[in-house]
C-alpha cells in the first residue's frame, strides 16, 4: 500500500562564492547554518537613518567558499535523486545575482572532471543505482527546456542544424483540467546508459543561450529546466512508479546600466527580471497561504518559467534551493536581497505523493498467462491430451537441422507426415523402412488392385492417414497394391529399401542415405 500523502517545507541551502577578497562584513556559523550581515549606519551631515544595519539569516545547510562540487551534490541533491529512484517527484533549482555561482552549481565547470555539477552527478548516480537494483527495470528520459524572453523552445532538438535561436523548436504550455501542467512539442529522448544522458546534456548546454555582461564574462540569458523522467517497476509486479528531477537554472537578477550596454542586452534583462519578479510573486503567494491567509488565487499564469515550475512551488513534489551569494563588498546588498528570497521561499509547503499507479498493459498479460496456466491445470485434471496443430516455419527448420533427426522422431514416437506442397513449398523428410517394408507417400484419392478407395480418408483400412501422408506398411501389404499410375498420382513417390526395391514400380529415385526428399512439408500427424 502507497504511503499517504507528505506535507514538508521547501529545503534551502546557501552557496557562498570564492573571491579574492571576501567582505568583513559577512560572517557564518556552520553549525548553526547561520549568515550575518553587519551593515554599520552612514552618518553624513549629522542625520541619522533609521535604516537596518543588522541581518542573520538560518538555512538548512550552508556551503562556504571551500565547498568543493562532490560536497554540493551529496548534500543539496543526493535526497532528491533517490526520492526520484523510489517515485517521488523532485525539483533542485538556484537563484542568486548573475555571476553569483549558478550554472556552475547546477551545470558545472567545463575544465575539470571534478568540477562537475548537480546534473551530471545526478546522472551518474542513477545509472549508478539502477545497476544495483537488479530486482527492479528502469527506463530514463531526457528533456531540456529554455525560456528565453519568456518564449520557451527544446534544446534537443536533434533533427535540426541549430545555427541561432530562431532554428529551435518551440514549446507551448498547456493547463488540464486537474491543474497538471503539459508541453508540447518538448521532446523527450531516452537515455539506456550514462553516457548517451551525458550527450544529451551536452546537445542541451551546446544549444543555450548565453553572452557576456558587465558582471559576467559567459551570462545565462535564460532559464534551463533540464528533466530527468524515471519510470521504474520490480519483475513480475503490475505496479509501475513514474517520477521526474527537474534540475533548474534560472538566469540572474541583475541591475543593467543605462549606458554601455546594448539593446539586446537591456530586453534580455527586462524579461529576466520580470520573470523573477513573478516568482516572487508565486512565493508570496504560497508563503502568506502557509501562514492561514486568504489567498486564493496563486499567480502561476504570469510568466512561462512560474507556470513550468508550478508543481515545484507549492505542488506534489519534493523541492531544494540553492540560495548563491557573492560575498564581495559592493555585492553585500543583493546578497542580501538573495537571503530574503530564500527564507520567503522556506516558508512554502508542498504536499508530496507517491507517484504509483497500474500498468494496464502489465496487468492484461499478467491475466492472460493466468488463464492459460488455468486452462493446462483443468487439462492435465481430466487427462485429456494436448492439443497440438502443425508444425511451424521455425519448428521445420530447427527439425531439418538435426544431425541425428531420426533417432529424434524414434524417441518422441512420431513419424514426419507429408503435406501439400502448396501449403509452404517446404521438402518433408520421410524415414526410410527396414528391408521387409515400405514407407509410402499418397495423395488424393487412389485404389488398389481390390478396388478400395486410398485416398483422403486413409490408405487402408489399418492404416488410416488423413489427406496427405506418410505412412509405413509391410512388404507383403505393399506387394497386392497396383504399383501404377493410378493410384501412384504425379509428384509422389514410394521409397522402399532392401532387395525387393525392384518389384514396385515407385517412379522415383531411392537413394543410399536414411532419409528421403519427398517434395512436402511434414506436419504433426504421424
Amino acid at each position: 500500500m502507497a504511503p499517504g500523502p507528505e506535507v514538508s517545507g521547501i529545503d534551502i541551502y546557501l552557496r557562498i562564492k570564492p573571491v579574492q577578497r571576501a567582505s568583513t562584513r559577512l560572517a557564518f556559523d556552520t553549525t548553526e547554518n547561520k549568515i550575518k550581515f553587519v551593515i554599520p549606519r552612514n552618518e553624513a551631515a549629522g542625520l541619522v537613518t533609521n535604516r537596518r544595519g543588522h541581518f542573520e539569516f538560518r538555512f538548512n545547510g550552508i556551503l562556504t567558499a571551500e565547498a568543493k562540487q562532490d560536497e554540493v551534490f551529496e548534500r543539496v541533491a543526493r535526497p532528491a535523486v533517490m526520492g526520484a529512484m523510489s517515485g517521488y517527484n523532485g525539483t533542485i533549482f538556484a537563484y542568486g545575482q548573475t555571476g553569483s555561482g549558478k550554472t556552475f552549481t547546477i551545470t558545472g565547470g567545463p575544465e575539470r572532471y571534478v568540477d562537475r555539477g548537480i546534473i551530471p552527478r545526478s546522472i551518474s548516480a542513477i545509472f549508478s543505482e539502477i545497476s544495483k537494483r537488479a530486482d527492479q527495470q528502469f527506463t530514463v528520459h531526457i528533456s531540456y527546456l529554455e525560456i528565453y524572453n519568456n518564449e520557451g523552445y527544446d534544446l534537443l532538438d536533434a533533427e535540426r542544424e541549430i545555427k541561432a535561436m530562431e532554428d529551435l523548436q518551440q514549446v507551448h504550455l498547456g493547463e488540464a483540467d486537474d491543474g497538471t501542467v503539459s508541453y508540447r512539442n518538448l521532446s523527450m529522448y531516452r537515455a539506456n546508459n550514462e553516457e548517451e544522458a551525458l550527450n544529451l546534456l551536452f546537445l542541451g548546454d551546446t544549444n543555450r543561450t548565453i553572452s557576456e555582461t558587465p558582471m559576467n564574462m559567459a551570462s545565462s540569458r535564460s532559464h534551463c529546466i533540464f528533466t530527468i523522467h524515471v519510470e521504474g517497476r520490480k519483475v513480475g509486479e503490475d505496479l509501475v512508479r513514474r517520477s521526474k528531477l527537474n534540475l533548474v537554472d534560472l538566469a540572474g537578477y541583475q541591475r543593467v546600466p543605462k549606458k554601455g550596454v546594448d539593446r539586446t542586452t537591456h530586453r534580455e534583462a527586462k524579461y529576466i527580471n520580470l520573470s523573477l519578479h513573478y516568482l516572487k510573486q508565486v512565493i508570496i503567494a504560497r508563503q502568506e497561504k502557509a501562514m492561514g491567509m486568504n489567498r486564493p488565487h496563486i499567480p502561476y499564469r504570469n510568466s512561462m518559467m512560474t507556470m513550468a515550475l508550478k508543481d515545484s512551488l507549492g505542488g506534489n513534489c519534493r523541492t531544494t534551493m540553492v540560495a548563491t551569494v557573492n560575498s564581495a563588498q559592493d555585492q553585500l546588498d543583493e546578497s542580501i536581497s538573495t537571503c530574503r528570497f530564500a527564507q520567503r521561499v522556506a516558508m512554502v509547503r508542498n504536499t508530496v505523493l507517491l507517484n504509483e499507479e497500474l500498468d494496464p498493459s502489465l496487468m492484461i498479460r499478467r491475466l492472460k498467462q493466468e488463464v492459460r496456466e488455468l486452462k493446462e491445470e483443468i487439462r492435465l485434471l481430466k487427462g485429456e491430451e494436448e492439443e497440438r496443430g502443425p508444425l511451424t516455419p521455425d519448428e521445420i527448420t530447427r527439425l531439418q537441422g538435426t544431425s541425428d533427426l531420426d533417432e529424434l522422431l524414434y524417441d518422441l514416437g512420431t513419424w514426419a507426415a507429408a503435406v501439400s506442397p502448396a501449403a509452404t513449398g517446404a521438402e518433408a523428410m520421410v524415414p526410410k523402412a527396414s528391408s521387409q517394408d515400405v514407407a509410402l507417400v499418397a495423395s488424393g484419392s487412389s485404389s488398389g488392385s481390390d478396388g478400395a478407395n486410398r485416398g483422403g480418408s486413409g490408405i487402408s483400412p489399418d492404416h488410416p492417414v488423413s489427406g496427405f501422408g506418410a505412412h509405413l506398411l509391410s512388404y507383403a501389404e505393399a506387394a497386392g497394391w497396383e504399383a501404377t499410375a493410378n493410384w501412384i498420382r504425379t509428384g509422389v513417390s514410394v521409397m522402399q529399401s532392401g532387395p525387393q526395391v525392384e518389384d514396385v514400380q515407385c517412379g522415383t529415385q531411392v537413394s543410399s542415405g536414411p532419409w528421403e526428399t519427398a517434395g512436402y512439408e511434414p506436419s504433426a500427424e504421424g
